[in-house]
C-alpha cells in the first residue's frame, strides 16, 4: 500500500481541498488585489482540507512528509492568530473532501497513514469540540469532490485503491446518516481531484484529473442533467476552489507542465452560464495548498515548495479590494520587473511573467531570448505588453521546433532599454 500511495501521489500531485462557499459577498471589481503573508500555521502540511465556519477557518489533516495527519488547526483571520486546541480527527487523513452544513464540519474519505484509501466519514461539532464517526461511504475514495446540494451532500468521483478514476456519485442524507448511490448524478467522464460548487440551482464541477489534467467545466441541473458549459483556460487538477456568491476562484493545481501559477476567476450569471473574467498571478505557488475564504479575502494554507522540496506552514492571503477614491492599489514597479519563470525547474513548458505599470504599457513590447550554456540561441519571442502583467510561454522546443535537451538555460528580457536575466533548469 505504501508503494501504491506514492504512485498515486505522483500521478495526482494531489492538492485536493474542499470548495468553500462564503456568504455575504458584495460584487467587487476584479482588477484590484494584493497579496499578504499571514501568521504561519503551527504545523507544516500539504494536501490538507480547509473550510470556513463562522468567522474562523479550519485546516484539517493533510500530509507531513509521507504520513497523513490527524491535527486540526483553527485560524482567526481578524486577529491573525492560530488555535491548536481543536480536537484531532479520529482518523488521520489527507486528500479528503470537507464541507460545512448547519454549523458542523463533515470530512469524507482520503488516505490514512498506511496509504489505505478511506470510506470513513467524520463530523465536527464546534460547540462540543468533538469529532464523531458517521456511517461509512459506500466505497473508499481519495480526492473526491464534495458539496452541499438540495440539503444533501454529494461526494463526486475521486480515485479508488485500485487506481481507478471514478464517475459515480454518492448522496449523503445528513439527517438520517445514510449514503445512497446517486444514479442521476453520474458524471459525464471519470475524474479525480476536481472541485464542485453550487450557485442557485446549478451544480458545477471544475477540472480534475483523468490520466492528466482536464479543463472541462460541467453543470448539472435537475431538469437537464450534466452539460459541459465551459473550459478552464488552463487544464488542471488538485487545485483549490473558493466561492464568493457567484464568483469562483480556481487556484493553482497541477497542469501539464507543473504547478499552475494562476488563479482563474469565473462568474455565473442569473441563468447559470459561466464566463471567465480574469486571471490573477499567484507569485508563490505551492503544491497541495488548501484554501478557504472570509470577508472577501482568500487564504492559502501550507503546501509543498517545489523548488526546495520542503513542506511549508506558509499562509498567503489574497485581498479583493473595492473601488473607492482611497482604494489601495497593488504596487506595480515603475520599471519592468521579471516576476518569475515558473515552473523552475521545468519539465517542458515554462511561463515567464513581466509586470509593468498599467498606464505605461501602451505601444510597448518586450523581448525574451533564451540561450543554452554554449551561448546558442534556443528561443526568442517578442510580445506587446498587457496592463499590469504579461505572460510569455515557452513550450520546451527550440527555434527549429526540436525538443530542447535537459540542462541549464539563460534567459534575457529586453524592455525600454533595460535588460533582465536569469537561469532556467530544464529536466527531462
Amino acid at each position: 500500500m505504501r508503494m501504491m500511495k506514492r504512485l498515486h501521489r505522483q500521478v495526482l500531485l494531489s492538492g485536493a481541498v474542499a470548495a468553500v462557499w462564503v456568504f455575504g459577498w458584495v460584487s467587487l471589481p476584479l482588477a484590484q488585489y494584493q497579496w499578504t503573508s499571514r501568521a504561519s500555521m503551527p504545523t507544516p502540511r500539504y494536501d490538507a482540507s480547509a473550510v470556513t465556519l463562522g468567522n474562523r477557518l479550519y485546516v484539517l489533516g493533510g500530509y507531513a512528509g509521507e504520513d497523513s495527519m490527524a491535527p486540526v488547526e483553527r485560524y482567526d483571520p481578524i486577529r491573525d492568530t492560530w488555535d491548536t486546541t481543536v480536537a484531532d480527527l479520529k482518523v488521520p487523513r489527507a486528500n479528503a473532501a470537507a464541507v460545512v452544513w448547519k454549523g458542523n464540519i463533515y470530512i469524507f474519505g482520503g488516505e490514512d497513514r498506511e496509504g489505505h484509501f478511506l470510506k470513513s466519514v467524520e463530523c465536527y461539532d464546534p460547540q462540543e469540540n468533538r469529532w464523531k464517526r458517521l456511517r461509512d461511504m459506500l466505497v473508499p475514495r481519495s480526492a473526491p469532490a464534495a458539496v452541499v446540494y438540495h440539503d444533501v451532500i454529494l461526494i463526486l468521483g475521486g480515485s479508488d485503491a485500485r487506481g481507478n478514476y471514478r464517475n459515480d456519485v454518492e448522496v449523503y442524507d445528513m439527517n438520517r446518516d445514510i449514503f445512497s448511490p446517486g444514479a442521476q448524478f453520474l458524471l459525464p467522464i471519470n475524474r479525480t481531484s476536481s472541485e464542485a460548487a453550487v450557485y442557485n440551482d446549478n451544480l458545477y464541477l471544475f477540472g480534475g484529473l483523468y490520466y492528466g489534467p482536464i479543463a472541462t467545466i460541467d453543470r448539472f441541473t435537475p431538469s437537464s442533467g450534466w452539460k459541459t458549459v465551459a473550459s478552464l483556460a488552463h487544464p488542471r487538477g488538485n487545485f483549490a476552489l473558493v466561492q464568493f456568491d457567484n464568483r469562483f476562484y480556481i487556484i493553482g493545481g497541477q497542469g501539464y507542465s507543473g504547478i499552475e501559477s494562476t488563479i482563474e476567476v469565473w462568474v455565473a450569471d442569473s441563468s447559470g452560464n459561466l464566463k471567465e473574467k480574469q486571471e490573477i498571478f499567484w507569485p508563490n505557488p505551492l503544491k497541495g495548498a488548501a484554501a478557504a475564504g472570509y470577508n472577501g479575502e482568500i487564504f492559502l494554507f501550507g503546501g509543498e515548495d517545489p523548488r526546495r522540496e520542503e513542506i511549508t506552514a506558509t499562509v498567503q492571503s489574497l485581498s479583493l479590494l473595492p473601488t473607492t477614491a482611497t482604494a489601495v492599489h497593488p504596487k506595480i514597479p515603475a520599471q519592468p520587473e521579471l516576476v518569475q519563470a515558473f515552473p523552475n525547474p521545468s519539465h517542458g513548458q515554462t511561463t515567464f511573467w513581466i509586470r509593468f505599470p498599467a498606464g505605461e504599457t501602451l505601444g510597448r513590447t518586450a523581448k525574451i531570448t533564451l540561450f543554452n550554456l554554449r551561448g546558442e540561441l534556443v528561443w526568442q519571442k517578442t510580445k506587446r505588453l498587457s496592463p499590469g502583467q504579461t505572460a510569455f510561454v515557452w513550450n520546451g522546443l527550440d527555434r527549429f521546433r526540436r525538443t530542447s535537451p535537459a540542462g541549464i538555460y539563460v534567459y534575457r528580457v529586453e524592455l525600454n532599454g533595460r535588460i533582465l536575466s536569469g537561469k532556467l533548469l530544464l529536466i527531462r
